[in-house]
C-alpha cells in the first residue's frame, strides 16, 4: 500500500482505487469546512464504520489530514480535510470530476474557441475519419456504460 513517503502519483492512485473512497474525497474538497464522519456518513448514505474505515485510509495516505479534534461522551470526533497534495493535483481532481484552480484561469479565447470549432466541421466532413471514429465508440461502447454506471 502507498504512504506518503511514496511518489505523490501512486498515493493518489491509491486513494482513488475505491468507489467510496472517490465519494467521500468528492465531499472533503466540495465541502467548506472540515468533516466529521459521522456528518459524512450520513450525506452519502453508508454505514458509520465503512465511512470510519475508509477516512482512517485516506488520512493514512496523505489526501486528507485530522484539522480538530473534540472530546465527545468519550470518544473524539475527528474533522478532516483535504490535503494540498489532493488540492493541487490536476489529474486527481479531474478524475473526481472537479476543475482545479490553474482550469479555471485558462479560458479559450474567441478566437481559439472559433479556430477549433472550424477544425471539427472541417474532420466531420471526412467519412473516414468519422467511420473511425464511430468504429471506436462501437469498441468502447462497454467501458463508457461501466463507467457511467460506477458514477451513478
Amino acid at each position: 500500500m502507498a504512504n506518503r513517503k511514496e511518489d505523490p502519483t501512486q498515493v493518489l492512485l491509491e486513494a482513488l482505487r475505491h468507489p467510496l473512497r472517490v465519494a467521500l474525497l468528492r465531499r472533503y474538497l466540495e465541502a467548506d469546512e472540515p468533516l466529521g464522519t459521522k456528518r459524512l456518513a450520513e450525506s452519502i448514505r453508508q454505514p458509520l464504520s465503512s465511512v470510519r474505515y475508509h477516512v482512517r485510509k485516506l488520512a493514512e495516505l496523505g489526501a486528507i489530514e485530522i484539522v480538530e479534534e473534540e472530546q465527545r461522551r468519550g470518544a473524539v470526533a475527528r474533522f478532516h480535510e483535504p490535503t494540498p497534495l489532493l488540492k493541487e493535483t490536476p489529474w486527481a481532481l479531474s478524475a473526481l470530476g472537479l476543475s482545479s484552480p490553474r482550469d479555471e484561469s485558462r479560458r479559450l479565447s474567441d478566437e481559439e474557441r472559433a479556430a477549433i470549432d472550424a477544425h471539427i466541421a472541417e474532420r466531420r466532413k471526412d467519412p473516414e475519419f468519422m467511420e473511425r471514429l464511430r468504429r471506436r465508440a462501437q469498441e468502447n461502447a462497454p467501458i463508457l456504460e461501466r463507467l457511467n454506471e460506477n458514477a451513478s
